[in-house]
C-alpha cells in the first residue's frame, strides 16, 4: 500500500512537471496559452477566444468589449455592473469583427446588458450569435443590436438571439434594427418596456427577413412583440409559434410592417391580442409591399380586440379570438406569480 501511494505521488509530480514543460515550450515558441488560463478583468478588450474562469463583479464602466472575430464563453459566470451605467458586453462590428459568439452566463446591473453596433464603413457580412445568457436587471435595454443605418454604408449584418432569458430590464427586453435577424426560443419576462422590438428600417434594406419563433413573451410593460417600420414600404417578416401573454399593451403589434403571423398564442394582453396597423407608416392598406397573412393564431381574453387589422390583410384561415377580457382582468392576471423560467443553462436569478 505504501509503495502504491509513493507511486501515485510520483506520477502526480511527473504529470505536473510535464504540463509545466508544455506551457514553457508554447511560450518559447511564441504561442499563447488558452485564454481561460489568464485573468480577464472588467473593461478588457477580447481579441481571442475566451472562457471566463471567475465572475466579474461591480464593473465601473463596460464589462467586456469584443475587438475581433471571437467566441466569448462566460463559462456560467456573472458579469456584473455597479448599477451606474456602461454596457455589460459590447461588440462593434468592423471588417475585423465579422463573426462573434457570446454565450453561457449572466449579464446584470449595467445600463444595457449586451449591445452590438457597427462601423458604417464596414463592407462585409457580419454575424453575431447571442445564446444561453441571462440578461437581467439592467437599467435600459437587455439586448440591443443597432447598425447605424447609413444608406450606402455597405455590408450585410445579422444577429441571432436564441435560448436566452431576458428579464426585469428597465426598458425593452430585446431591440433589433434592420433585417435578417433571428430571435428564437427566448424567455422575455417582466421588462419595463416591450418584450421584443424590431425597429426602423432604411430605404436600402427595409425591415424584412426577420424570423421570430418559439419565444415566451410574458408580462412586459409595453407590447409583447413589435415590428415597426415607417421609412420604407417593403417589410416582410415571419412571426410564428410564440406565446405572448399578459403584456400591458398589444400582444403583437405590426406598425407599418407586414409579414406572416402563424400559430401564435396571444392571451390576456392589456390591449389587442394582434394589431396589424399598416397605416402607421405611409401605406394606405396592408399591400404595396406590406402584405400580411394571419393563419392559425389564437387571441383570447385580451383587453380590447382579439385581432385588429387594417384593410387588405390576408386571412389564411383558422384564426380564433374569444372571450374578450377587460384591461383590469388582464392586468390582474399579470400580477399573479409567474412560473420559474429557464433559457438553456442560464436560470433567472431571484430579484
Amino acid at each position: 500500500m505504501f509503495a502504491d501511494a509513493c507511486g501515485s505521488a510520483a506520477r502526480s509530480r511527473k504529470g505536473k512537471a510535464l504540463a509545466a514543460a508544455v506551457i514553457a515550450v508554447l511560450a518559447m515558441a511564441g504561442l499563447e496559452t488558452p485564454a481561460s488560463a489568464r485573468d480577464v478583468r472588467c473593461g478588457d478588450v477580447i481579441t481571442e477566444d475566451t472562457k471566463l474562469n471567475e465572475d466579474l463583479l461591480d464593473c465601473p464602466g463596460n464589462g467586456l468589449e469584443i475587438g475581433a472575430s471571437v467566441t466569448l464563453d462566460l463559462g456560467g459566470h456573472v458579469i456584473d455592473g455597479d448599477g451606474d451605467g456602461g454596457v455589460g458586453i459590447v461588440s462593434h462590428a468592423t471588417d475585423r469583427v465579422e463573426r462573434v459568439q457570446i454565450k453561457n452566463g449572466t449579464v446584470r446591473e449595467f445600463r444595457t446588458g449586451v449591445a452590438i453596433g457597427r462601423d458604417p464603413s464596414a463592407s462585409r457580412t457580419h454575424h453575431h450569435l447571442v445564446t444561453q445568457l441571462a440578461v437581467v436587471d439592467n437599467a435600459g435595454n437587455g439586448i440591443s443590436a443597432s447598425y447605424g443605418f447609413i444608406p450606402g454604408g455597405g455590408g450585410q449584418f445579422d444577429t441571432t438571439v436564441e435560448r436566452n432569458t431576458v428579464a426585469r430590464n428597465g426598458a425593452q427586453g430585446i431591440v433589433l434594427f434592420g433585417g435578417q435577424n433571428t430571435v428564437a426560443r427566448n424567455t422575455l419576462v417582466g421588462n419595463g418596456g416591450g418584450g421584443l422590438v424590431l425597429n426602423f428600417a432604411t430605404r436600402v434594406t427595409g425591415l424584412q427577413g426577420n424570423l421570430v419563433r418559439n419565444n415566451r413573451v410574458i408580462a412586459n410593460g409595453g407590447d409583447g412583440i413589435t415590428a415597426e417600420s415607417h421609412t420604407f414600404p417593403v417589410s416582410i417578416n415571419q412571426i410564428e409559434r410564440n406565446d405572448v401573454i399578459a403584456n400591458e399593451r398589444d400582444g403583437i403589434w405590426l406598425a407599418g410592417s407586414g409579414g406572416n403571423l402563424e400559430r401564435n398564442r396571444t392571451h390576456r394582453n392589456g390591449d389587442d391580442g394582434i394589431d396589424v396597423d399598416c397605416r402607421f407608416g405611409f401605406a394606405p392598406t396592408c399591400s404595396r409591399g406590406l402584405e400580411t397573412t394571419l393563419r392559425r393564431n389564437a387571441a383570447n381574453r385580451n383587453g380590447d380586440l382579439g385581432i385588429e387589422a387594417d384593410p387588405g390583410f390576408n386571412d389564411g384561415g383558422r384564426n380564433t379570438a374569444r372571450a374578450t377580457a377587460t384591461r383590469l382582468s388582464a392586468w390582474a392576471w399579470r400580477a399573479r406569480s409567474l412560473p420559474a423560467v429557464r433559457a438553456g443553462a442560464a436560470e433567472l436569478p431571484p430579484s
